[in-house]
């Protein structure tokens, strides 16, 4: 919701502080940076995903990082 609104910080701030996350959290905040055409930190969300082990990336997390670049690049 909140990177909808645009609030990005809000909704990194509450990511952050979940004590376990799942892959739709990691998505939607993946998908979060991408909207806003945050393409850099989405992939740097998504190596943080990696490094943690905790959930592997499925089809979906890897269209919203595919996406992010593609609004990233298309605002450039």
């Amino acid at each position: 919701m909140y990177t909808r609104c645009g609030t990005i910080s809000s909704a990194r701030e509450l990511f952050d502080r979940m004590p376990t996350k799942d892959i739709v959290a990691w998505k939607s905040m993946i998908d979060g940076y991408g909207i806003h055409g945050l393409g850099l930190e989405a992939l740097n969300l998504f190596h943080t995903m990696l490094e943690e082990r905790s959930v592997a990336p499925n089809s979906l997390t890897f269209r919203s990082l595919l996406s992010s670049y593609t609004v990233t690049a298309t605002l450039a």
